[in-house]
């Protein structure tokens, strides 16, 4: 079947951005770049057991959400796809994680409407550039060729001007192979470097609706200033609405202290945090003193599974606790001990929707509910999906 080329209909857009259809003799086929409803001529590239991935060739009859694409770059697997049309895809795709793998504990749950932040495009505030063989771009689906980028439709103004600046000397600075540039658009300025080299580079300063928040070059803040502040709103309506009076709030994966702010904004004085990062960890304690934290504030330097269980005994009697693990959620071990906790307040700020319903799964069967859902599409044009979903128990 290999080499085959089929006519079919586009029923849905799978997680991941792969359009759904069958071919002719039934068997399930996976193809980037269409749109449900669409008619389209494929071509069969590989063959498996139960589906086959295809390569488009034509689209006969094109749905009305499909848009033309100026500047396609590897990992915009919506850029044909109009922005609402976009965003209903992706919350369709996270019900439907919560309803086939978490029902039993979804009975109750408030989903609410998406967070939609204004600008599909030039939103990032964060690119990093790889060169190989005399190309400066993205990795391919294939994570080893770097696709030339010569213009990045994500990329906010300011950045995309430094990228400009940075090509255009290509043919006096010769780049290696694997190098790897930087480029970073905070409140204090736009920055770049080559490979790890930031020395001289200062902490940059992003403005949140809680607060300043100074973050070293390479520390982590999200790339999308619109739908970070989403982020913290969401998360202060939260802590502000609790059905009882918490006695500390713990903010695992803390970064430089981003839901901190969100709980010190919203009348918690007790912050207890925690991140691998020691850099972080210390970021987190400045930032939150700067905001005018007071003395019942500490931020550890640990491996989540190492310190969990010394946040939440030190979290007193009736501790909210807010992780934000990175995509592969939470490790076994963590999960393990917020789920034989006393913890009944828990927020799971997540980028993988597969990842946290599996973490939901662990968590619903040790007595937590999922009281409500959110998603925010923080990286607009691309397969990525974060929410925030509050558990009671």
């Amino acid at each position: 079947m290999t080499g085959q080329k089929f006519e079919i209909t586009i029923d849905r857009i799978a997680y991941g951005g792969n359009g759904v259809g069958r071919l002719p003799n039934g068997m399930v086929c996976f193809v980037p770049g269409v749109i449900a409803g669409e008619k389209a001529v494929v071509e069969v590239l590989t063959e498996k057991k139960r589906y086959t991935t295809a390569a488009l060739l034509e689209v006969v009859e094109p749905s009305p959400h499909r848009i033309p694409v100026e500047n396609p770059i590897p990992g915009g697997v919506y850029q044909h796809m109009a922005y609402d049309e976009e965003n209903r895809v992706k919350q369709a795709q996270l019900l439907d994680f919560f309803k086939r793998g978490v029902p039993e504990i979804c009975d109750a749950c408030d989903f609410r409407e998406p967070l939609i932040p204004s600008r599909p495009l030039q939103y990032r505030n964060k690119i990093v550039l790889h060169s190989q063989d005399g190309r400066l771009g993205y990795f391919m689906e294939d994570n080893r060729t770097v696709e030339d980028v010569p213009v990045c439709p994500l990329a906010d103004p300011e950045i995309s001007v430094k990228m400009t600046e940075i090509r255009s000397k290509m043919q006096s600075v010769t780049f290696e192979n694997d190098d790897k540039v930087t480029i970073r658009h905070a409140a204090n300025g736009v920055f770049d470097w080559l490979n790890g080299d930031n020395a001289g580079i200062p902490n940059l300063l992003y403005h949140t609706p809680c607060g300043e928040l100074e973050v070293a070059p390479d520390g982590f803040y999200q790339v999308n200033n619109e739908g970070a502040a989403m982020m913290q709103n969401t998360v202060r309506a939260m802590l502000e609405n609790l059905t009882e009076e918490p006695s500390s709030f713990l903010d695992l994966y803390c970064g430089a202290g981003f839901f901190s702010l969100a709980a010190l904004a919203a009348g918690i004085r007790r912050i207890i945090g925690a991140d691998i990062d020691p850099g972080a960890a210390a970021a987190a304690t400045a930032n939150l003193q700067k905001a005018g934290a007071g003395k019942d504030i500490r931020f550890y330097a640990f491996a989540a599974d190492r310190i969990v269980g010394r946040l939440i005994k030190k979290g007193g009697s009736n501790p909210v606790l807010l992780v934000d693990p990175p995509r592969q959620g939470l490790d076994q071990a963590t999960a393990q001990q917020i789920a034989t906790s006393h913890i009944r307040e828990l927020i799971y700020v997540s980028c993988g929707p597969d990842t946290l319903v599996r973490d939901l799964r662990l968590l619903g069967s040790a007595g937590f509910t999922v009281e409500s859902n959110v998603m925010i599409n923080m990286f607009p044009r691309t397969a990525h999906i974060e929410s925030i979903t509050r558990l009671r128990r």
